[in-house]
């Protein structure tokens, strides 16, 4: 993948969480604005990291995996990064409902995927509305189709792991 500046842009911000694997120790304090303290990195009641499909712990296509609440949960954490960047054309709320909103074999794998990003990104309140609105949009249109030459930016490198296995279903599936 050829380093771009929004890539660029992402990686520091990545760095600047001190980017441990995911369902490591990476701790972040309550979201911008949340008065509880609630709503920060780890595993929140109905993530993937609180109820998988597989007895090791990691959901996959063939066993069932999260439920989809628990997908929707995990897409919605992810989301919820955003929620303090005045964006109104990033839909990244809709586009979780658009992508789950029938079951599919794939879908287990995106808990994961959505719940590791949601770990790793710091910062985002501060990345532009101009990087964020095409990065989210290639991103949900590399995770809902089977297009081997589909790419986006916006994959946090200790995710990369989940994301490659959620591509290599889709692509198994032939969507």
């Amino acid at each position: 993948m050829k380093t771009t500046l929004p890539s660029a842009f992402l990686a520091s911000i990545v760095a600047l969480a001190g980017a441990g694997a995911c369902g490591g120790a990476v701790v972040v304090d309550g979201l911008p604005g949340s008065s509880d303290g609630t709503g920060g990195a780890g595993a929140a009641e109905g993530s993937p990291s609180a109820s998988s499909g597989a007895a090791d712990g990691t959901p996959s296509a063939s066993s069932g995996g999260p439920s989809i609440e628990a997908q929707m949960a995990s897409c919605d954490f992810f989301c919820s990064l955003f929620a303090e960047v005045t964006c109104p054309a990033l839909r990244c709320h809709e586009r979780c409902a658009d992508l789950l909103s029938e079951q599919r074999p794939c879908n287990a794998l995106t808990a994961p995927f959505f719940e590791c990003g949601g770990e790793t990104i710091a910062y985002a309140e501060t990345i532009p509305c101009e990087f964020l609105v095409p990065s989210i949009a290639s991103l949900f249109d590399c995770l809902s189709r089977s297009d081997p030459a589909c790419k986006t930016d916006f994959v946090p490198p200790t995710c990369d792991a989940q994301y490659v296995e959620l591509r290599a279903c889709l692509l198994d599936q032939g969507r």
